[in-house]
């Protein structure tokens, strides 16, 4: 659905900046344009392994009643608490190429994506986008604090103490 809506959206703004384009033309994102381009683009569906450590859950058992206290202790309001999510790609498109090469990996574009907020829903922080290529050829010649997020790069695209 998103590649659906990214292509609708990008198909309106060239449209509107084409001086000679007829503007009712139209333009149909339906699932088999999306089977289409796929099959076009000789692309299939795959899951992102990952290889994280399992969760300490004795640690994650007492940390509320720990989390709580620091925060009865020290006054904190609803306000001052923040919660912070990280979302990684559970599944991806690559090309069918990639996967069968011999000598070749998959490409593993890595991207993590930071929402947060305080608790009392009164101010959200701007998202967050961690990639791991610093200057992506996609936004060549666009200024990264122009993007509705704040871009920052690592070789593992990962959120590090520095970021």
């Amino acid at each position: 659905m998103l590649i659906q809506e990214k292509a609708k959206s990008l198909f309106d703004n060239l449209r509107a900046k084409a001086d000679k384009s007829p503007k009712d033309e139209t333009f149909a994102v339906s699932h088999g344009w999306f089977h289409c381009f796929k099959k076009q683009a000789n692309l299939h569906h795959v899951s992102v392994s990952s290889e994280s450590a399992s969760a300490n859950k004795p640690a994650a058992k007492k940390f509320p009643k720990m989390l709580k206290e620091i925060i009865d202790k020290e006054g904190y309001t609803l306000q001052q608490i923040f919660n912070i999510e990280k979302k990684i790609p559970e599944k991806t498109y690559i090309n069918r190429e990639e996967k069968t090469m011999p000598g070749f990996k998959a490409a593993k574009d890595r991207q993590t994506l930071l929402l947060g907020g305080n608790c009392s829903g009164g101010m959200k922080l701007k998202p967050l986008l961690v990639y791991h290529a610093g200057n992506p050829q996609a936004l060549k010649n666009i200024t990264k604090s122009s993007l509705p997020i704040i871009w920052m790069s690592n070789k593992n695209a990962c959120v590090t103490c520095c970021i």
